[in-house]
C-alpha cells in the first residue's frame, strides 16, 4: 500500500507522557521520607486522569500530591498542555502547538519529560499525520481485542474456517454498523 500513512493519535502519545509522569512520581516517592511519601501513595491515577474528570474528592488529592514537589507539578502540567495539542484543526497549528509544548518541557527541566522529546521527535511524521487525516485506529484495536478474545476461548479448535465463522458471529454486527 504505497500510499499508507502511519498515523499515531493522541491515546498513544499520550501514554508516553503519563508513563513519565509515573516515573516522576516513583522518583519523587523514593527520594521522599516516609511521612511524604503517604500523601503520594495510591495517587498514581488522581494524576494520570484528565482534570475534567476527578470528582471533588480526586481534585482535592490533586492539590496535596502538587504541593509535594515542583517537578510533579511540572509534569501534571505539561502532561494537561499535551491533551490541548491534539485540538489543532489543521497540520500548520498542530506543529506550531507541538513546538511551543516541547520549549515548555525544555524550559521544565524534568528530565523524565525530556526523555519524551526523544520519542516524539522519532514519531513525529506519524504524530503529523493525525493532524493531516484526523484518523485514529481505537476502532481496529478493538477488533484485533475481540478476536484475540475468541482465538483464546477457541484455542483447542484448529480450524480455521470455524474461527472465522465465530469472529463473523460475534463481530458481524460491527461491521454493519460502520
Amino acid at each position: 500500500m504505497p500510499k499508507a500513512a502511519l498515523v499515531y493519535d493522541h491515546f498513544h502519545v499520550s501514554k508516553v507522557i503519563h508513563d513519565a509522569l509515573d516515573k516522576i512520581r516513583g522518583r519523587i516517592q523514593r527520594e521522599l521520607p516516609p511521612a511524604g511519601r503517604r500523601t503520594l501513595k495510591g495517587q498514581r491515577y488522581v494524576l494520570l486522569r484528565a482534570r475534567e474528570n476527578l470528582n471533588g474528592k480526586q481534585r482535592v488529592s490533586l492539590q496535596e500530591v502538587l504541593a509535594v514537589n515542583t517537578d510533579l507539578t511540572a509534569g501534571y502540567i505539561l502532561k494537561e498542555a499535551f491533551r490541548d495539542v491534539f485540538q489543532a484543526k489543521d497540520l500548520n497549528e498542530g506543529r506550531k502547538r507541538i513546538k511551543e509544548w516541547e520549549g515548555q518541557v525544555r524550559e521544565s527541566g524534568v528530565p523524565e519529560l525530556i526523555a519524551v522529546l526523544k520519542t516524539i521527535e522519532r514519531c513525529r511524521k506519524g504524530i503529523e499525520n493525525f493532524f493531516r487525516y484526523r484518523a485514529a485506529n481505537g476502532m481496529a484495536e478493538g477488533f484485533n481485542n475481540v478476536v484475540g478474545t475468541i482465538k483464546k476461548q477457541a484455542y483447542e479448535f484448529h480450524d480455521r474456517d470455524y474461527l472465522r465463522l465465530k469472529i463473523l458471529r460475534i463481530c458481524g454486527n460491527c461491521a454493519k454498523t460502520s
